[in-house]
């Protein structure tokens, strides 16, 4: 029987995963900005940083997330 993985090998890049933590920060930074002016944006910018996080998470243990419909 095939195991249904969610994820997929993938080889280390330290430079990808370094791109994905900074745009990740930048993100925070962008969600600290906007809370003062939209607090449900500023919420969605950070969620975004979070699932950036969690991607060089994943790169850094040599898996990435398998896209399916």
């Amino acid at each position: 029987m095939a195991l249904n993985r969610k994820t997929k090998a993938q080889a280390v890049n330290a430079k990808q995963i370094t791109s994905f933590l900074n745009s990740a920060a930048r993100k925070v930074e962008a969600a600290r900005k906007a809370l003062d002016i939209d607090a449900e944006a500023s919420y969605e910018i950070a969620y975004e940083g979070s699932i950036k996080t969690s991607l060089s998470l994943m790169l850094s243990y040599g898996e990435r997330p398998r896209s399916q419909p």
